[in-house]
């Protein structure tokens, strides 16, 4: 596993533009996610339902990076097996089924697009992502990261756009409906409940925490990812609302605010930007499992053979090419149900008493690099 140096903007930024990255591209670029656990409590409510999301992901971002921090656990199996010992096996596999189905969804997801948008045979997209997503991880943790950040302010200049040019088409439906609709007491528990599905991809960003050099700045740096991640999430819930509650009963809501604007180029853009994004949702996934297996190489004593990035990142891709031949909605009915209370049992109960009992026990002072690790520029 490489670890890299960072200047200060990328140590707080960087594992929250990743976190955004890996959360939009795997759920609410639709807008489903925003009908199905935002717009269900009105408008306000909605916002509401942001606010707690952002809250939760911090707080767990927060814990996470500085246990990171303090004891060198810059890959999941690491974290898991300092906070579980041998019990970390259970949050292995929690991990992997995860990644299987993610790769499996986003493939899909890709392939849908390409037949949608250029009207070609939907392997040409599925192919398209998964040599993207082992061209990038083969190439290293710098390109990774680059691409990511990139992406990031890419991503967000066109949140930014569409939803200044959806204000002001529709500003004022948005501004009657945010008072005019009831505030529904859901919004707290579905701000729970959202926030929960994306628990293991504080995981996956480790990596980008490895030279963290404080607990403020692991703080800051956590508490900024729930900001980030949950903004472009925020702008759009703002955009659909001006057709509240229209919405709320369409399979892909973002399509009406496309219908409504009538600018094709936006849309191209938009999607653009998501397939981006869809890209570094299966790469986040897959790298965390490259870094684990590398990191056991380094332990040791022994050098990363050659052949374990490529092997393990096209392994993986194309068992997520299979699993993408059931569809979307199939593996997220079968696969995703249980995904919220394994990451709980196996993550953040254990993060949550035994990981902040060792920080606290611990003291500030990080543990010293394990032999045969060093961070490089």
């Amino acid at each position: 596993m490489e670890l890299v140096k960072h200047n200060k903007f990328q140590r707080l930024f960087l594992p929250g533009f990743i976190f955004q990255s890996m959360v939009i591209g795997g759920g609410y670029g639709t807008g489903a996610e925003m009908a199905q656990y935002f717009g269900v409590n009105g408008v306000m409510g909605g916002i509401l339902t942001c606010v707690v999301v952002a809250v939760v992901w911090s707080i767990i971002s927060m814990v996470t990076y500085e246990f990171a921090r303090i004891f060198r656990t810059y890959d999941y199996h690491s974290l898991t097996a300092k906070l579980l010992g041998k019990g970390s096996i259970l949050y292995e596999i929690t991990y992997l089924a995860a990644c299987l189905m993610v790769l499996g969804v986003v493939i899909a997801t890709s392939g849908s697009m390409f037949n949608t948008i250029l009207h070609v045979n939907k392997w040409w997209g599925s192919l398209v992502l998964a040599a993207l997503i082992c061209i990038f991880i083969i190439s290293g943790t710098k390109v990774v990261e680059r691409v990511f950040a990139f992406w990031s302010y890419v991503l967000y200049a066109v949140y930014i756009l569409f939803f200044i040019i959806v204000f002001v088409k529709f500003g004022d439906s948005i501004g009657a409906n945010l008072g005019a609709i009831e505030i529904k007491h859901t919004w707290l528990s579905n701000g729970l409940i959202y926030s929960s599905y994306n628990l293991g991809i504080v995981a996956a960003v480790l990596y980008s925490t490895d030279d963290c050099q404080s607990r403020k700045e692991a703080y800051t740096a956590g508490a900024l990812t729930g900001v980030i991640a949950v903004l472009p999430a925020l702008f759009l819930f703002l955009a659909l609302s001006a057709f509240y509650p229209d919405f709320l009963t369409l399979e892909v809501p973002i399509n009406l605010l496309f219908e409504k604007l009538n600018m094709p180029w936006l849309y191209i853009a938009f999607e653009i930007v998501l397939f981006g994004t869809l890209i570094e949702t299966g790469m986040g996934f897959v790298k965390a499992v490259t870094d684990r297996v590398e990191v056991s190489y380094q332990r040791k004593g022994g050098s990363v053979p050659k052949w374990v990035r490529p092997t393990i990142t096209i392994g993986l891709v194309i068992i997520g090419l299979l699993i993408s031949k059931f569809g979307i909605t199939a593996i997220i009915l079968k696969g995703y149900g249980a995904l919220p209370y394994a990451y709980l049992i196996t993550l953040i109960i254990p993060l949550f008493t035994i990981g902040i009992y060792k920080i606290v026990k611990h003291g500030s002072t990080p543990d010293p690099l394990p032999e045969g690790e060093n961070i490089q520029d």
